[in-house]
């Protein structure tokens, strides 16, 4: 089993959403992707997924996987599925291209005085993380 666990953070004075990505695979076949600009400060506004997507295309996929309990760190928009064909992996890829790309094309500096509140949100963020056994697994596992 491989897992690509790819997470990106903007600096601590940008109140940018985190980037999230994960692709789940056994020996034949992807079995989970996992795509989120997850919110740093719910409350602020932010760049969403649909935002940087479009929402026909986080509809687009045939079959979703439930998220466990501690997954409220990410977005109502997440893409959570288990793929059912190889175009659905190429259409998952390109979603997580384009996303990044808005992404890094929205990056811009705050105000100094929420830096605290995102530091606090992106530590949620981890903390949250921390709690997927399946992640800490695979990296303890190649560590």
């Amino acid at each position: 089993m491989g897992v690509l666990h790819v997470c990106v953070f903007p600096h601590w004075d940008d109140l940018a959403p985190i980037f999230g990505f994960d692709l789940v695979a056994g020996p034949a076949r992807v079995t989970g992707i996992f795509l989120d600009l997850s919110p740093v400060l719910p409350s602020r506004p932010q760049l969403t997924l649909r935002d940087a997507v479009g929402s026909a295309a986080l509809q687009a996929f045939a079959t979703r996987r439930a998220l466990p309990e501690w997954a409220d760190i990410f977005s109502e928009d997440m893409v959570a599925i288990r793929p059912v064909s190889g175009e659905e992996i190429d259409r998952a890829l390109a979603l997580a291209e384009q996303a990044l790309d808005v992404l890094l094309a929205t990056v811009r500096v705050t105000t100094g005085q929420v830096v605290d509140a995102i530091a606090a949100g992106q530590a949620r963020y981890c903390a949250g993380q921390r709690q997927n056994e399946h992640t800490v697994r695979m990296l303890t596992n190649f560590i």
